[in-house]
This record gives structure tokens, sequence and C-alpha cells, in this order.
């Protein structure tokens, strides 16, 4: 097992996570920005990452141009520190995820704050965040009724500040969403679990670019435009508890 306190050394007999992603000869992976494995920036040389290359083979790198905003990476334990005031990427080009479409997001996280912390969102309408311990916010633009807020309450406090965690996110085509920490679908109760609406993913650790931006680390972000069956679920969870090893919930 590779502990978080270690670089992950990426080699063929390694799960290529891109497979689990392939649907009728076509590549779902929309975007992965991986550990530590690939970057610019960094280091004396330069005032925190300006650039965490997308190895999803669509060249959709996140960026960050102003000085200030860059996050810093740790050369010791990895990850991305974001500083929960300024903080942030852009990606090259928007995801687009239609009303009704599905999708598969998995981030592996370490929340320094715990109030508003938005990891992923293209405005102030559509954006994913941990809210509190036990609270994750999803809202998307709907179709002629404006926007559609879903809030999702765990039954204890399950995101808690300075445990390292990956939170999956799940839509299936009919809007249904679902949690998982830690590879385990997490209970709860749902404010609106039926969520069909469109949401557009551009920022990487904050909201709107100058709103609430997120407060700890982001270690990867994994983004499918499809809903993985339960074996590729399975494998995902697998591999990245592994890999990270994290605590089986």
């Amino acid at each position: 097992m590779i502990s978080l306190g270690s670089h992950i050394s990426f080699t063929k007999d390694v799960l290529d996570l891109r497979d689990i992603f392939y649907s009728k000869g076509a590549n779902k992976c929309e975007l992965w920005l991986r550990n530590n494995v690939e970057y610019q920036g960094g280091g004396e040389a330069v005032a925190g990452v300006d650039r965490w290359n997308d190895v999803s083979a669509n060249d959709n790198h996140a960026v960050q141009e102003s000085e200030d905003a860059r996050a810093d990476i740790d050369e010791t334990n990895g990850g991305y520190h974001l500083d929960g005031s300024a903080h942030f990427f852009d990606l090259t080009s928007k995801i687009e995820f239609a009303a009704t479409s599905q999708f598969t997001i998995a981030v592996v996280m370490k929340l320094d704050g715990n109030s508003n912390e938005v990891f992923l969102s293209d405005s102030t309408n559509e954006f994913m965040e941990v809210q509190t311990n036990t609270k994750i916010r999803i809202k998307t633009t709907g179709t002629g009724s404006g926007n559609i807020t879903s809030v999702f309450t765990a039954d204890s406090a399950t995101w808690t500040t300075g445990e390292a965690f990956l939170l999956t996110i799940t839509r299936a085509t009919d809007g249904t969403l679902n949690i998982y920490k830690n590879g385990t679908l997490v209970a709860g109760s749902w404010s609106n679990q039926t969520n069909a609406g469109a949401v557009d993913i551009f920022n990487v650790g904050c909201r709107n670019d100058a709103d609430r931006f997120f407060d700890g680390k982001i270690y990867e972000v994994l983004i499918g435009s499809m809903l993985l069956p339960q074996t590729g679920l399975k494998m995902l969870h697998e591999y990245y508890i592994k890999v990270w090893g994290l605590a089986s919930v």
C-alpha cells in the first residue's frame, strides 16, 4: 500500500483509470488531474503551480496565470494546497454536462476548512461543494425553472478536516445522484436527489473565480461523462483506496 506521504510511481502494472471509461469504443474520461506526476511550476523557481496537466488525453490542463492565485505543491506529501482565499485553477476548456447527462466524478482531497468548500464549479449557479462536515451541495441549471439545488446530509460527521478521503459523485440519466466516501455509499438524506439540470465545470478550487474558495488539498480529480457500472466503480474505488492508503468506511 502506498501511503499518503509517498510520491506515486505510475507504471504499466498500475491501473490506467482511463480504461474504465471506455464505452462503445469511445473514451468517456473527460479529465484526469493526477497527483503531482504532471505539473509545471512549483519549487523555488516559480511561486506555486501554474499548470496541472490533464492526462486524460484531452489536454484539458488546469492552469493559473496569476502568481497570487497559484496553489502550492507539497513536494513531500503530494497534493496541491489551496489556501481558501485566493488559490484556484481554470480548465483550458469547459466541461459541459447537459441536462439529464450522466457523470462520474471522483476527487481525492483533504479539508483544512469545513464551510462551503467549493471544489468544482463554473459559476455561482453551477457548482459542487462540501458545505459542512455532514453536507454536500450540488447546484445545476434547470430548463425553464431556474436553478436546481441538491443537498445531501449524511447521518453523521463524514467530511472532517485533516482527513484525506475519496469523494465520488455519480449521476444517472434520470438525474439520480449518489455520493460515496472511500468507496462506500454514504448513508443520509437528500433534498432533491433527482437533479437532471445542466452543470458545467471550469474552475477547480473555487466558485466563479472570486467567490468561495477551497481550503485544503486536492490530490486528484477524475471526471467521466458516463455513469460507471458497478464493476467499474468498484475498480475505481479499490484503486484509490489502495494507492492512497484510505480507510474503507
